[in-house]
Order: C-alpha cells, then sequence, then structure tokens
C-alpha cells in the first residue's frame, strides 16, 4: 500500500483534500491554566468558517506542564498536534517550529494568551485571500482598538522596540509586535527557513525578511486587550539585542539562504498524551 501511494504521490493523483485548509500554530510557554480555553475557542472558530483545520500547539519547554496539559486535549479536539522543545528556545524559535510542521494552505500563528480577537484572525485571513503574502495583526492602525491596555511599562517597551525594529531591521511595518501574523503555507515556510531570530523579536525579522523577497505584506486593524496571563513577559534587552544582529544579518548577502529543517527541529519532540504528566490534573483536566 505505501508503494501504491507513493506511485500515486510521483504522479501527482494522491487527492489534495488530505491536507486542511487552515493551520494555526500556537506559541505555548507556561500557560496550562488558558490553553484549554483557547483551542475551544480555535474549534469554534474555525467550524463556524466551516474550514477543515489543524492546531499545532509548540511547547518551549514550559516547567508548568503547559506541555502535557495541551496533549490531554487530543482526546477532545481533532487535529491537534502538540510538539516540544526539549529546552528553552524562544517565541520565535516556537513559531519556527510549528510553521514548519504545519500542512494547511493558510497558516496563522498566535501567541496561547489570545490578545487578538478572533474576529481580527478572520481578517487575516480575508486579506491573504485579497491577494496579500503575510497579513499581520497591527495596533497601530487608525481602525484598531485597543480595549485593554498592558502596563504602562510594557508599552513603554513595545514602543521603544517598534521603532527599532523599524530603524535596525526594516520591518516596512509600525507594529510588529501584534500578537498574530498569517500567510500562506509556501511564504511561511520560506520565511522560516530563513528566519534566525528566536526571541520575541521574530516577527519583525520575518516581516523584513519577506520585503527582502518582494513579498506583499499588509497591516490589519485588530481589537486587542492585554492578557497579562501566564509567563508572557517582553525581554526588552535580549529583544534590543536579537534586533539588533538581525539588522546586520539582513545586510549579509548569503542571509537569504534556507537553513536546514533538520537543524532547525533537532529540540523538538512530539508530546504523546498517554504519557502526559498528571500533575495537573486535577485544575486543568479538559472538561
Amino acid at each position: 500500500m505505501d508503494r501504491k501511494r507513493f506511485r500515486a504521490r510521483k504522479r501527482g493523483v494522491v487527492a489534495k483534500t488530505s491536507e486542511p485548509v487552515l493551520s494555526v500554530v500556537l506559541l505555548l510557554e507556561n500557560q496550562a491554566r488558558v490553553v484549554g480555553r483557547t483551542l475551544k475557542q480555535l474549534v469554534g472558530f474555525c467550524e463556524a468558517r466551516r474550514v477543515t483545520h489543524e492546531f499545532v500547539v509548540v511547547d518551549d519547554a514550559s516547567s508548568d506542564g503547559s506541555g502535557e496539559v495541551a496533549a490531554r486535549w487530543t482526546e477532545h479536539v481533532d487535529a491537534l498536534r502538540v510538539v516540544r522543545h526539549a529546552r528553552r528556545r524562544g517565541r520565535g524559535a516556537a513559531a519556527r517550529t510549528g510553521v514548519l510542521l504545519s500542512r494547511g494552505k493558510r497558516v496563522v500563528v498566535l501567541g496561547t494568551e489570545l490578545g487578538v480577537a478572533l474576529e481580527d484572525v478572520a481578517g487575516l485571513l480575508d486579506a491573504l485571500a485579497s491577494g496579500a503574502d503575510v497579513a499581520l495583526a497591527s495596533r497601530a492602525l487608525a481602525d484598531s482598538e485597543v480595549e485593554r491596555k498592558a502596563a504602562w511599562a510594557r508599552r513603554v517597551c513595545e514602543g521603544v522596540l517598534s521603532i527599532a525594529a523599524r530603524c535596525l531591521v526594516r520591518s516596512g511595518v509600525r507594529d510588529s509586535f501584534g500578537g498574530a501574523l498569517a500567510f500562506s503555507q509556501p511564504v511561511g515556510k520560506a520565511l522560516a527557513e530563513r528566519a534566525h531570530s528566536t526571541g520575541d523579536g521574530w516577527a519583525a525579522e520575518w516581516l523584513a525578511i519577506a520585503h527582502r523577497l518582494g513579498l506583499q505584506v499588509q497591516e490589519c486593524p485588530v481589537r486587542w486587550a492585554s492578557p497579562d496571563l501566564g509567563d508572557t513577559k517582553l525581554r526588552f534587552l535580549p529583544t534590543l539585542a536579537e534586533l539588533a544582529r538581525a539588522g546586520r544579518r539582513l545586510k549579509e548577502v548569503q542571509y537569504l539562504a534556507p537553513l536546514p529543517s533538520r537543524e532547525t527541529l533537532a529540540d523538538t519532540s512530539f508530546v504523546d498524551a498517554t504519557l502526559a504528566s498528571t500533575r495537573f490534573r486535577s485544575r486543568f483536566e479538559p472538561q
């Protein structure tokens, strides 16, 4: 049977319906108490749009059992895969892992805390359908609305980092920290294979690479609320240093050469729900 499948694939006869239309990549870091709620909201969102989907949850070596809690939801959520980094590598590395493992025709990268309203995620997908190669949630647009502001210290840090992203990396957008990024699968994988940033400044680098590749990037209005849940603090100095390094790399001719996927996924493993720890079962077990 495997030989027949291989021959059919070689002839291009394998049905494309096996691939989901939408892949949702969730970046998970010490958010055991919200990951189940987020998955339920996303299931409702995908079912309302009547789109075939998959969820790829990337646990960046959480210390609170987040990956195990997410893995137990595989019995309740169809097409859910949970992978874990063996060591803490950063949100940028988690985004790269999730996008490289995604199979959908469209890919959306979100933080598990869901600061972005899901109705606005639909706006990102609509932007892709209208011809954009990359769509991102931007709080800097006139039509955007911030329902609950972050703490003043975080707002100051994000403001400085946004200016740094425009000056050092030349991301070409006004807000690269909105928390939602969408692209077609080929575009997403092309960006992931070329990105080096592993921390909180990853989106600025991906957007800068998109501009270097001549892709159309569209900022979309968003209704945003600061979640302030779990370990989601913005690491200011490491992110600033990361943006500076990305800016230097962008000046190098060989920078846009793809990185081997085998190396970028070397510390990644799938989380088996049957082997998941019961450490948080009493509080976070799926209902």
